[in-house]
């Protein structure tokens, strides 16, 4: 198997050339009072003298393993019995300080974390030349946190190979350790994570699907409830991937993309109505204009799983029915009628009233993380005040969720036609999650949709982190 590469953010250095990667601490300690100021959250008390490490590690437990988002809950089986394998350990530290640099401002961390992140370069890679560590659970896992690490810390999926480096390297890893990671629990959490973060990673760098990855997710099938709704959905992203492969292709045949697009967006569709009951929205009407809410109505859901298994879906149908949109615009201008005008017409006008539809559910799963709530029993909205509200009145558990809905309104704002409002809506939403849950990047998206620019969807969605901060 090949070694794992380390970067610098601009250039990539062997494994085992640990001493090329030099990372320079010339930032001044920051008092812990200042650090209480940027952001409250249960998990960690900053005004505690606690070591950096330890609230560092202590956040990204409470966020990604017991509370907030659980999307590693298993790594806790590591820690519950004895200490955990060193490559283990240490990736988590690179980790946690990453994440806490970014979700408290905290720019010592980071010089931390590419320290640590450099120890546990060479930790797993050791660890992949040792037979006997080559392909337990604990390698793999330390691989796949330095997947995590990576889409923290670079944002750039298409120029840099090692943007897709460790998802790479983890499934290799995960090829050489047989059926029998299948029938444990953790193993198989482990590659169904796996496989959908290296799908993932294929989608936002454009990149062709490994037929291994197709191989595995058949014979994890097996395993699985296969009817799990987001099984389904990232069946549907194998397709969307292979569609995306065919579009980038210029000579590919308009009836054909256009037939392939509009036939998987209606096995979205079929999703759609095939969700389990308890993942239906609750849908709220209201009688006063709210600028919290588009339109006149916004929907509740389970849980924030839920809520973003619904919002890939929606902002995929939106990609795939701008792939109609274009290529009927395209068709419609070139000298060559490939369609009849009265059928690009139609499709063209189908597909932007689509797009404008999948807009508008996208923003009505906003206010339910930005402060809005419906009684159980009245359906009557209740509105939080925001104008009370500063960066210590919003925990942490609630930021990370409301952080899941910036690439969705991305993808609402600049997709959605301009005389829906839909755009100026959003900017609105995001300058709230600026200013008052204190999500920087939330600013940033803002400030891409105000030049007007069409920057490709996926290239925010690695600036904002990738699959490294969603559920």
């Amino acid at each position: 198997m090949p070694a794992m590469e380390a970067h610098d953010m601009n250039h990539s250095h062997s494994y085992r050339n640990v001493d090329q990667l030099r990372v320079n601490d010339e930032s001044h300690a920051v008092k812990l009072k200042s650090l209480a100021a940027s952001r409250s959250t249960p998990a960690v008390r900053p005004s505690l003298p606690a070591p950096l490490e330890d609230q560092a590690r202590n956040a990204f437990f409470f966020h990604y393993v017991t509370h907030s988002l659980r999307t590693y809950s298993y790594l806790q089986s590591f820690y519950s019995i004895a200490s955990p394998q060193a490559c283990l350990s240490t990736s988590v530290d690179a980790v946690s300080l990453a994440f806490f640099s970014h979700w408290a401002n905290y720019p010592l961390a980071l010089d931390n974390a590419k320290r640590k992140y450099v120890s546990a370069l060479q930790l797993v890679n050791d660890a992949i030349q040792t037979p006997h560590l080559v392909s337990r659970d604990a390698t793999l896992l330390a691989a796949m946190l330095l997947d995590l690490f990576e889409k923290m810390t670079n944002r750039s999926p298409k120029s840099d190979g090692a943007w897709v480096s460790h998802v790479n390297g983890a499934f290799s890893l995960i090829q050489l350790r047989g059926h029998g990671q299948f029938l444990r629990p953790i193993g198989l959490q482990m590659l169904l994570r796996l496989c959908t973060n290296l799908l993932i990673s294929c989608v936002a760098s454009h990149r062709p699907i490994p037929s291994e990855l197709l191989v595995l997710r058949a014979n994890a099938a097996c395993y699985i409830d296969s009817n799990n709704p987001k099984w389904r959905l990232m069946s549907l992203m194998v397709r969307f991937v292979e569609l995306q492969q065919a579009h980038k292709n210029t000579t590919s045949p308009t009836r054909n993309i256009c037939d392939l697009a509009a036939s998987l967006d209606k096995d979205f569709c079929a999703l759609e109505t095939d969700m389990p009951l308890a993942w239906y929205p609750q849908t709220t009407y209201v009688d006063d204009k709210s600028e919290q809410v588009y339109g006149n109505r916004f929907e509740s859901y389970g849980n924030v799983h839920i809520t973003q298994t619904w919002n890939v879906l929606r902002l995929t149908r939106i990609f795939l029915n701008e792939t109609i949109r274009d290529r009927c615009l395209q068709t419609q201008e070139s000298s060559e009628h490939i369609l009849p005008l009265n059928e690009i017409y139609s499709c063209y006008t189908t597909a932007n009233q689509l797009i404008a539809n999948l807009a508008s559910e996208i923003c009505a799963s906003v206010p339910q993380y930005m402060g809005i709530r419906a009684s159980v029993l009245t359906e009557t909205p209740c509105y939080d005040s925001f104008s009370s509200y500063d960066s210590q009145g919003i925990d942490s558990s609630r930021s990370l969720q409301c952080y899941t809905l910036i690439f969705p309104l991305y993808v609402a704002a600049r997709s959605a036609p301009s005389t829906s409002g839909i755009k100026e809506w959003a900017l609105k939403q995001l300058s709230i999650m600026s200013n008052i849950f204190s999500l920087r990047n939330a600013e940033v998206v803002s400030k891409i949709l105000r030049t007007g620019k069409d920057v490709d969807p996926w290239t925010v969605y690695a600036t904002l982190g990738s699959y490294a901060f969603v559920a």
